[in-house]
């Protein structure tokens, strides 16, 4: 395949421990060929040498005309196949250092005793000869095999092994990524590719082959190992190449404007001690729902639902949105000390609209209700609140709305210990923290600094945004959210309408833990819960996300009350051991889920989403 893209990252091995990556060097000559060094496949340091390709003239092979770098053992030297980027044929090369390789020329194939140019990547099954043949896997759209015992005159199969197959994540052309020698066989990894919206969209998908008949297909996966990488949307993609490194799969890819970045998949299970679901799920609590209305109270005789959540001193604090006979939302207090059971409610509301874009505004030609945002059964206030403990003081987000304008984003603290006391008169003044004119939803404010800056993420339709800023000190007038990173629903995925953050994330030992809710285009109307970890340095980056649904709105509960179809989570905690997410249910009613954290946290770091991360190499030009 072809691409008229200048490429930064041509291709990547592994030996002995040690992962090479090919890419181009920037300097006043030109572009060069360079190659880098690692030990764990993310951080790389300068290779000791300087790499040249040279034709069989001895001169010297301009980088820009080669792509898909293959290399394998071959004996005593290493033999490399690449794609010449003119004429998409696939010339071979030898190296003894992994650093000068001279090109032995365009490789061919005799084909039922036609004898073509091989095109597309190509790559050899290293460590694998079949009869004193080595076997290679090649092609442009279909994938062939072709045996030789010399690495130079190569006989093909008379028809491809694999070829896309409609209606699946493979439908699109496809191209060699990797090959590899197992105890069942040979393991073929395969790139598939489709465009969307003028840009390259890439899976890899696997088979296997017989290892003694390589033309024998014994098993091809009907799902991707990776597919719809996180976090680049928009951006055009392009493969590096594949390796496995001890228990993960590694693959690399140029990414416009951002240099080579690595994913890395396990694709050995191993044991799973304690662990006995593969499936990511939340079990709802047999007490569901945990919270309901309260007739006797007028400001939440209708609805209580989407809780913030925090653990703390041994329990479960949640701070609940409510409605009552006003139809203007509130906030509600409860305790637990077992998560489940609440029995320390308080009887009067904790936090009410105090600012004028949160005041109720009516219209003065009805009498009637501006009400073009309606949500949850109430005509503004102080709606779905999320919680988190930063330095010595709770900063909570919520939804500010007036009845009449754009809900927006408003921020307000109180002292840790002025909360524990219940001194509710202690909440600082409340500030609008998003810009006028936009929707803006899903507020939360990270627990911690990063690199010394604070991490808000929010939410303007259909994206969660991310903002990292210098300092809470928002004026509500010149000072709003920008929304400089973000992360998008996935075509064809049940999160594919929309997506924003559930609760504020917990750190764990993988990164951030998120969970979100979403609405996809198959199911439109409902919210359903997913979960992603985000890289702990930069959680703008995801590193995994839930394929399926962790929760979606199924039962009485999530169906029967003011708006049918709602799972919306707004907390969240670890506690002994446990995943205790809160949500509101229909709009109405307060309910929990929970998992085994461990085993929740194993599941979506194994069995979801791949795991990206950014090598230490960038473009150095322009």
């Amino acid at each position: 395949m072809v691409s008229d893209v200048q490429q930064f990252g041509f291709g990547v091995c592994a030996f002995s421990g040690n992962i090479f990556l090919y890419y181009a060097a920037q300097s006043e000559e030109g572009r060069s060929l360079s190659v880098d060094l690692s030990r764990n496949g993310y951080e790389f340091v300068k290779f000791p040498g300087t790499p040249a390709v040279t034709d069989r003239d001895g001169m010297l092979v301009d980088v820009d005309s080669i792509s898909n770098m293959r290399v394998t053992k071959a004996d005593k030297d290493y033999f490399m196949t690449c794609s010449n980027r003119s004429t998409g044929d696939v010339e071979s090369a030898i190296s003894k250092d992994l650093l000068n390789w001279r090109v032995v020329g365009a490789l061919t194939a005799n084909r039922g005793g036609n004898i073509e140019l091989i095109k597309g990547p190509a790559a050899v099954v290293p460590d694998l000869k079949i009869r004193g043949h080595r076997v290679m896997y090649f092609g442009d759209g279909d994938i062939s095999v072709a045996v030789t015992k010399d690495l130079i005159g190569w006989k093909a199969g008379k028809n491809p092994v694999l070829s896309p197959r409609q209606g699946k994540f493979d439908e699109g052309p496809l191209t060699v990524a990797g090959a590899y020698r197992t105890d069942k066989g040979i393991a073929l990894l395969y790139y598939s590719r489709k465009v969307e919206n003028g840009i390259s969209v890439w899976a890899i998908g696997t088979a296997l082959f017989d290892g003694n008949a390589p033309e024998k297909l014994l098993y091809r996966g009907d799902e991707p190992i990776v597919e719809h990488l996180e976090g680049f949307g928009g951006k055009n993609v392009t493969p590096v190449g594949v390796i496995q490194l001890e228990d993960a799969l590694m693959s690399y890819w140029d990414v416009e404007n951002e240099g080579i970045v690595a994913v890395s998949h396990p694709v050995k299970r191993g044991e799973r001690p304690k662990m006995t679901r593969l499936q990511m799920v939340l079990n709802r609590v047999k007490e569901n729902p945990i919270l309901r209305p309260v007739a006797g109270h007028a400001w939440e005789s209708k609805a209580v639902f989407n809780p913030a959540a925090i653990y703390e001193n041994g329990k479960v604090h949640l701070i609940y949105r409510a409605v009552g006979d006003n139809d203007v939302s509130v906030l509600g207090y409860a305790t637990s000390d077992d998560g489940v059971n609440f029995d320390t409610r308080h009887a009067e509301p904790i936090y009410v609209p105090r600012a004028d874009f949160e005041g109720l505004h009516t219209s003065s030609g009805s009498g009637g209700y501006l009400s073009p945002f309606f949500s949850g059964g109430a005509y503004g206030g102080v709606e779905d609140p999320r919680i988190s403990k930063v330095e010595d003081k709770y900063v909570m987000t919520y939804v500010a709305y007036d009845g009449a304008n754009p809900p927006r984003v408003a921020l307000t603290s109180i002292p840790v210990d002025e909360f524990h006391t219940h001194n509710w008169d202690t909440w600082a003044q409340p500030v609008l923290i998003s810009a006028p004119g936009v929707v803006n939803k899903n507020a939360c404010v990270f627990p911690e600094k990063i690199d010394g800056k604070y991490v808000i993420f929010h939410r303007i339709y259909p994206h969660i945004l991310v903002d990292y800023v210098d300092d809470l000190k928002f004026d509500g007038k010149t000072k709003f959210l920008q929304g400089q990173y973000s992360i998008s629903p996935r075509d064809g995925y049940w999160d594919s309408r929309k997506i924003g953050v559930g609760a504020p994330p917990i750190r764990t030992e993988y990164g951030w833990l998120l969970i979100y809710q979403s609405v996809g285009e198959q199911d439109p109307g409902r919210y359903k819960m997913g979960a992603m970890i985000l890289d702990a340095r930069r959680p703008e980056r995801v590193l995994y996300r839930s394929k399926t649904p962790l929760l979606a709105p199924d039962v009485w509960y999530e169906n029967e009350g003011l708006k049918a179809g709602v799972a919306y989570p707004c907390g969240s905690v670890i506690k002994d051991g446990k995943l205790m997410v809160y949500y509101g249910g229909a709009d109405t009613v307060i309910c929990a889920a929970q998992a085994d954290s461990e085993e929740f946290l194993y599941n979506l770091t194994h069995y979801e989403q791949a795991q990206l991360n950014m090598v230490k190499i960038k473009p150095r030009w322009g």
